[in-house]
């Protein structure tokens, strides 16, 4: 199971551009400015949650990742998806 594998998380700082601290502007700028090309390859996998609900995740590996690597799980929001020009450029 791909959850029981998951054994610490560590949290990641993050700078914003200069003149891009507003998460607001981020989101607007990256939708009509950014160019994220093709999403990248992504096998599917599924939480099931206690309410009965599943969590739908896809998992994206970079050709080059190794299991000693970090992994960067991405959130994205209710009108979004893995093909959104934010989520393939991070």
């Amino acid at each position: 199971n791909m959850v029981n594998q998951i054994h610490s998380f560590e949290t990641l700082s993050f700078q914003p551009m200069k003149g891009f601290a507003s998460p607001h502007l981020q989101t607007v700028f990256s939708t009509l400015f950014s160019k994220g090309g093709d999403a990248p390859p992504s096998a599917p996998f599924f939480i099931p949650l206690d309410d009965g609900d599943t969590l739908h995740c896809l998992l994206s590996t970079p050709a080059t990742w190794e299991p000693s690597n970090k992994t960067i799980i991405l959130i994205h929001g209710l009108g979004g998806s893995h093909e959104s020009n934010y989520m393939i450029r991070m």
